[in-house]
């Protein structure tokens, strides 16, 4: 199944190439874009350890770059690259209690994460049809994906309507909590999506999707523990997970220089784990449009896995101590900020963006994350 897609998404690029090469049709330059993205991210883990999982440091920092490239081959055909690499400095491995076990995963900290993306597109005077590949490799596991997307204009182009499938097929490496790896073994995940954007008037546009997404194989976490009566043990979940989610985003323009987004999304899967996020962004142009402010702010809700505990008095045919399986809420607030084709220097000719997040958890386990990008347009 993954061969075949991959033959069919390098049969299409290669036959959009051949196209452009026998007519010499010129592309939309205006439409090609490169951008360079960095990100920090550093996560702390409460007074004491506290937060999250009470006997674990799950203190963590992450460093991102990211490179999208988007070119026009013809007038109807778009390829696009994404490239991403990070690096984690992590904690939450490390055991204090077990210091041997510290040196045993002494190779996850500082673990390097590279994922690369190749997408084609194809426009129709109405429809749109997307297909992609990927690669990614880490510490413990490799990952192959591939996805095709149909959007299709109706109504003098005022309704949109897209479906999306992607799938993804890992392997990982077994990495218990104790140092012992088992034999590897793999993940599958596919995804299918619908969504439909509606323009309700010149100045308001709402969109609607649902999205289902079917796992099976290794879905618990590498090193992940839990306690029962001071003794530690494996993490154990389910097999399979089904999960689904509904979201609903309307955005409404109140002058040429401002707008305002409202969404939300309600969110539940097969291992009873139901949330609820609700999220508002403000835009708002400056300086005769070469500044765009973002301030936004997000709520969130979660109900725990059935199977989910801080600790055990016995050990149990499923268990997880993961804080991001279990019941918290979180309070997001951030800022975005653009600075559009700025011209700094005679050759600058693109734009530069600067974002802060900063979210508070209800279980102590907190975060924020900085953000730098470049968008050059040739």
């Amino acid at each position: 199944m993954k061969k075949t897609w991959i033959v069919v998404l390098l049969l299409a690029m290669a036959w959009s190439v051949a196209a452009f090469a026998e007519d010499g049709a010129d592309p939309k330059s205006e439409d090609d874009t490169l951008a360079v993205k960095l990100g920090f991210y550093n996560q702390r883990d409460g007074k004491n350890n506290f937060g999250g999982n009470h006997f674990i440091d799950e203190n963590e920092t992450v460093f991102e770059s990211i490179i999208l490239l988007d070119k026009a081959i013809t007038p109807q055909d778009n390829i696009n690259f994404r490239f991403l690499t990070d690096i984690i400095s992590s904690a939450s491995i490390s055991r204090y209690h077990n210091p041997q076990f510290r040196a045993l995963q002494s190779g996850a900290s500082g673990n390097k994460n590279f994922v690369g993306t190749l997408g084609w597109q194809h426009k129709w005077e109405n429809t749109t049809l997307g297909l992609n590949v990927s690669g990614g490799k880490e510490y413990a596991y490799k990952s192959l994906g591939y996805g095709v997307t149909l959007s299709q204009d109706l109504f003098e182009k005022n309704t949109n309507v897209s479906l999306r499938f992607q799938g993804y097929n890992d392997g990982i490496k077994t990495i218990l909590f104790n140092g012992f790896e088992a034999q590897a073994t793999s993940r599958d995940t596919y995804t299918g999506e619908v969504a439909i954007n509606q323009i309700l008037t010149p100045r308001s546009i709402i969109n609607v999707a649902y999205g289902h997404t079917e796992q099976h194989g290794m879905l618990a976490t590498s090193y992940n523990s839990v306690f029962a009566g001071g003794v530690e043990g494996q993490e154990i979940v389910p097999y399979r997970r089904h999960r689904d989610s509904i979201t609903g985003r309307y955005k409404f323009s109140f002058t040429d220089s401002n707008a305002v987004e409202l969404g939300y999304r309600y969110y539940w899967d097969s291992w009873h784990i139901y949330s609820n996020t609700a999220e508002v962004r403000f835009f708002q142009y400056l300086w005769n449009k070469k500044i765009l402010l973002e301030p936004n702010y997000r709520y969130y809700l979660q109900d725990r896995a059935f199977f989910y505990q801080q600790s055990f008095s016995a050990f149990s045919a499923l268990q997880t101590s993961d804080p991001d399986l279990g019941d918290f809420n979180g309070n997001l607030f951030g800022l975005d900020l653009s600075l559009l084709d700025p011209h700094f220097f005679t050759w600058w000719r693109g734009d530069l963006d600067f974002g802060f997040n900063y979210n508070l958890r209800s279980d102590d386990l907190n975060g924020y994350w900085f953000t730098a990008g470049y968008t050059l347009r040739f």
